[in-house]
């Protein structure tokens, strides 16, 4: 004969008892493998009639399980007495809570069960009570351990057409995003995905909202099908507007092949949902930076002065491409980046410095030696210029205020 499945007990006041039973009661109906019930009879049969339910029960011992199930729900005593009453759970049935539970799967260890069938338990009740684990499986586990080892627990959600495992059981949100932790902090990283959901992320699980002193965005330029993003590492002959030599993440298809189905809308709708996050990211003194071509610049600054106001407008910026396109009129040899803080009466901004070259210094004709001492570099030795500052002279009164 088989061996028997076999039930904890589940929470006293809970639906566990009442499931184990109306079980029992359909076991021909539904073709269900003997099992047994882990707890008090007395208990069980308490409820029985709490529920209206017309159930026979009968305490065995493991062994003597199988044959009885056809007649009456086995029960399988384990010493402990559960007293909490329908709906009202309390810390007095904590103890035969945890007994049903070890106590199943000693038996399947010991081979007279086939598996364990946990019905529910209230964790806080088990809590209270100095149960040290975050849930069942995490139990299970640790009393199904050999030689000091426990193995890795999996929960599975099982159907006849689909069997799910949660990749996180009973994990606290706190270890949850420990995937943004690393020894060294916040240091250069990559982080590969679409990018709404990653500062979406950063919100929400890192709570860096507000904490962020500046983002650069690099977007597609515009929503024409001409770009020759390398998307493989390895892989550097790129071939504009071939599908072959595009990613065929989804994700990425939409971004650099730049397809978008309401054309300029989709394209500024996907500008203004980042920014957004963008700038509830971005510290009071925070800058965002956006890199545009001349095609849509103006709609930019029109999305940048909706989300962070045109008074928050800082600058916008030039810089030169590695070569022009040809056209039939002028080249076009200049990119655009636009500035925007977050506030601009808080920005946070040092100004750029850099050392004059020599040949830019052609007023400064004289040599500052210290102690007072000033030579023209004509009366002096080119040997002891390195030595010296240039200097030149200049009025210390004002000449006035100019004509304009």
């Amino acid at each position: 004969m088989a061996k028997p499945l076999a039930l904890t007990s589940g929470e006293p006041a809970g639906v566990g008892p009442d499931i184990a039973i109306e079980a029992w009661l359909r076991r021909s109906e539904a073709s269900l493998p003997p099992f047994y019930l882990l707890g008090d009879r007395a208990f069980f049969a308490d409820r029985a009639r709490h529920i209206g339910l017309n159930a026979d029960f009968a305490e065995v011992d493991v062994d003597e399980a199988a044959a009885a199930f056809t007649k009456a729900l086995p029960v399988v005593a384990t010493g402990k007495q559960a007293t909490a009453a329908p709906g009202r759970p309390d810390g007095s049935s904590a103890d035969a809570v945890i007994a049903s539970i070890r106590q199943a799967v000693g038996d399947v260890t010991a081979g007279r069960a086939s598996a364990v069938v946990t019905n529910p338990i209230a964790k806080s009740v088990l809590y209270r009570a100095g149960f040290k684990h975050p849930g069942h499986t995490e139990f299970l586990a640790e009393l199904a351990s050999r030689d000091g080892k426990t193995p890795q627990p999996v929960m599975m959600l099982w159907s006849p057409t689909l069997a799910v495992v949660p990749v996180t059981i009973h994990l606290p949100l706190r270890d949850a995003i420990d995937f943004y932790r690393h020894e060294r902090g916040w240091a250069n990283r990559l982080v590969a995905g679409d990018s709404l959901l990653v500062m979406n992320s950063l919100l929400q699980k890192e709570s860096m909202a507000g904490r962020v002193q500046m983002i650069y965005i690099d977007p597609p330029y515009g929503i024409k099908y001409g770009s020759n993003f390398q998307p493989f590492v390895g892989k550097r002959d790129v071939k504009d507007r071939n599908d072959a030599d595009l990613t065929q993440e989804p994700e990425m298809i939409k971004a650099f092949r730049d397809t978008w189905e309401l054309g300029i809308h989709s394209y500024l709708t996907y500008l203004r949902d980042r920014l957004l996050l963008a700038r509830e990211l971005l510290h009071e003194s925070g800058s965002v930076f956006v890199q545009i071509s001349d095609e849509n610049l103006h709609h930019v600054r029109e999305i940048l002065d909706d989300t962070f106001g045109q008074r928050n407008f800082v600058a916008q910026i030039h810089f030169k491409k590695t070569g022009g396109l040809d056209q039939s009129v002028i080249s076009v040899n200049y990119d655009h980046i636009a500035w925007y803080s977050k506030s601009k009466s808080k920005l946070k901004y040092r100004q750029l410095f850099f050392d004059r070259l020599t040949e830019e210094l052609t007023a400064f004709r004289y040599l500052f030696f210290g102690g007072g001492a000033v030579f023209t570099e004509a009366s002096t030795k080119k040997t002891h210029h390195d030595t010296a500052r240039k200097c030149q002279s200049v009025s210390l009164t004002s000449q006035g205020s100019s004509a304009n």
